[in-house]
């Protein structure tokens, strides 16, 4: 079985599923009924028309339309189920039920297995009757059905080019596979694939439907399922993660992998970054799959596949376009590659992804070496009650802090409190541009003409002690004119009981969700540290619950909607790297204490007009002294 036959069969898997949801979406519509009939060892599907059946003229085109007018759109896409179902029902979820794998063409049997039954499906009903229209039907069905997703085919040619490169067969592969807790490496170099990987994995996209376990009792690949509250059976994969594996210590990393392979259940250790395999992985591992960048041959193959543009057509307009493909993930091709869209209207969304992404990271690169100032005094009168409305929550552990009104004044007439707001802080360099350009993306996104996912809403924020980290946040509150939620991981952590704490957490980000578009800022942050050893810490179970419960509110674009979160350390450094990565605060700014020029302007701040005569003053006091001192050295001598 050659890479080919895998790429065939992988490829195949995609497209036969698409056409079971087409199925299903005919007879959640009624144009067909559907029952099961024990046949041996098999459990097979029979099809009859239904009450609301289609009539067809034998015109494709005009039947298509017919069709599509009754069957829902949504009810096409390639959906997947929750994992909390029986494994029963994953199976019929899951298995072809649009014919099996021909064999003569992957080189692969039967997917059904003796102590398996499968679901197969049969285009007839008890007496026969209607093949004909029943054939007509599935080749429509087969036209309609949505075309698999550009994530998932990416993968898939990914981990045949793996295959490829590693110089084995197919049957190789899969006779490694088949080996008792068999130790798999799998990289794909491309931003979100781990996650991607897990959910297909889960759902049998791949390969038989498994259930998975994070080695380190933390979330599941897919982070989908705490592996602390879920055991393990026959269908359970362990995975893990490199980036995770890499922060253990040597000793740690040991026990976790003996840990692993001490259930007898196959191991993944999955990779969506460039680095190094640790030695003690690469040791144990059966199988290591190394997939190169994704180059333009793998994208427009994969763009022909689900969209059904020529990928000769897209090498040639890509000529036109910079677009680097390194900067691209797997969410940027989500959103930019999809059916129905001209390719050059596919081409400048990844160039515009692309060039965005590339914009992020030099800006985060030059972060730590730029002169940037800050304002102090975390204190300022400027949170007085005549500014703000506020409401302390002991239970919640929070502040909610409304926006203040810019003070209105007459003409002549002095205003003593200085309004509080970002384009009037002195010294917070690239701080204050992020919050000048989420000011304007922020309009754009109420007018709903763009998407949230779009934005950059996560930052953090870093400095020494009086940097002015909390005056940040009050001074965003009043430029966004949305609320502030002010907490901090001291309060979270308040109560001890790991209970009490997680509530406490989920409470706060509840708040959030209620108040939304808000700012939600989390001062400590660095209190939650990190999930390796190197921390010191004891109790590791209590932080690793800590931490993955913060990614876990952390992530999610929908549940996210609307709630800006500003993160403050003292010590970034001791931060869990996964809070960091894309999609949670990966955006860090650090602000260092303010130079001269910083300096003048808090205090133009504070001081408004009088700060010219304060210097005024100053010189001429500083004149006197001068002309004393001058006095008193004569009378010495």
């Amino acid at each position: 079985m050659t890479a080919d036959r895998l790429d065939r069969y992988l490829l195949g898997r995609l497209n036969r599923r698409s056409r079971r949801i087409a199925y299903r979406a005919a007879v959640a519509a009624d144009i067909l009924r559907a029952h099961q009939r024990a046949i041996g060892m098999h459990t097979v599907t029979i099809y009859a028309p239904g009450a609301r059946a289609v009539p067809l003229t034998g015109a494709i085109t005009a039947d298509r339309r017919t069709l599509l007018r009754v069957l829902s759109s949504d009810a096409l896409l390639p959906v997947l189920l929750p994992v909390t179902v029986r494994r029963h029902d994953i199976d019929l979820i899951i298995e072809d039920i649009v014919g099996d794998i021909d064999a003569s063409v992957t080189g692969a049997e039967t997917e059904a297995t003796p102590a398996e039954a499968v679901e197969r499906s049969q285009l007839r009903d008890d007496r026969g009757d209607h093949g004909q229209y029943l054939k007509q039907l599935a080749s429509l069905l087969r036209a309609v059905a949505h075309p698999p997703a550009i994530t998932e085919t990416v993968i898939v040619l990914s981990i045949v080019e793996a295959v490829r490169r590693s110089h084995l067969t197919a049957a190789q592969v899969l006779q490694i596979l088949s080996r008792p807790a068999a130790v798999v490496l799998l990289r794909v170099p491309t931003r979100g694939f781990e996650q991607a990987l897990g959910l297909m994995i889960e759902h049998g996209v791949i390969g038989p439907a498994m259930r998975l376990r994070d080695g380190g009792g933390g979330y599941s690949l897919s982070r989908r399922v705490h592996s602390g509250q879920e055991s393990h059976d026959q269908t359970t994969l362990i995975t893990f993660r490199n980036g995770e594996v890499i922060n253990q210590s040597s000793e740690n990393r040991r026990q976790l992998l003996a840990k692993a392979l001490s259930t007898g259940r196959p191991v993944l250790v999955a990779a969506e970054d460039e680095e190094v395999w640790p030695d003690r992985v690469t040791s144990s591992a059966d199988l290591i799959l190394d997939a190169p960048k994704i180059d333009w041959q793998l994208l427009s193959h994969a763009i022909e596949i689900t969209t059904g543009h020529s990928r000769v057509a897209v090498e040639e307009a890509a000529r036109d376009y910079t677009i680097d493909m390194c900067s691209l993930g797997l969410d940027d091709l989500a959103l930019a590659i999809k059916p129905g869209r001209t390719i050059s209207n596919v081409l400048s969304r990844l160039e515009s992804f692309a060039q965005e992404h590339a914009d992020v990271q030099r800006d985060d690169e030059g972060a730590g070496s730029a002169k940037q100032t800050a304002a102090s005094g975390e204190r300022s009168r400027t949170s007085s009650s005549s500014e703000r409305s506020r409401r302390a929550d002991k239970t919640l552990s929070m502040d909610i802090i409304q926006p203040a009104q810019r003070p209105t004044k007459a003409k002549g007439e002095r205003v003593d409190e200085p309004y509080l707001c970002i384009e009037q802080l002195a010294g917070y360099g690239d701080a204050r541009q992020w919050a000048i350009d989420l000011k304007t993306d922020l309009s754009i996104w109420r007018a709903k003409k763009l998407a949230w996912a779009d934005m950059s809403t996560k930052l953090l924020l870093s400095g020494p002690p009086g940097t002015g980290k909390t005056t940040y946040a009050r001074a965003l509150c009043n430029s966004l004119a949305i609320p502030l939620i002010a907490t901090s991981v001291g309060h979270w952590l308040e109560p001890g009981y790991l209970g009490d704490v997680l509530k406490r957490m989920t409470a706060v980000f509840d708040a959030a969700r209620e108040h939304a578009p808000v700012i939600l800022f989390v001062d400590e942050i660095d209190g939650i540290g990190r999930r390796d050893s190197g921390s010191g810490r004891s109790y590791d179970d209590y932080w690793i619950a800590v931490i993955n419960r913060m990614l876990e509110l952390l992530d999610g674009a929908v549940r996210s909607e609307g709630i800006i979160v500003v993160g403050a350390t003292n010590r970034p450094g001791v931060i869990d790297p996964a809070i960091r990565r894309s999609g949670r605060l990966e955006r860090h700014i650090e602000i260092p204490p303010p130079d001269m020029t910083a300096l003048e302007g808090i205090f133009r701040h504070h001081l408004g007009a009088d700060l010219d005569g304060v210097l005024a003053s100053a010189h001429k006091a500083g004149s006197k002294r001068s002309n004393q001192s001058q006095g008193v050295a004569y009378a010495t001598r």
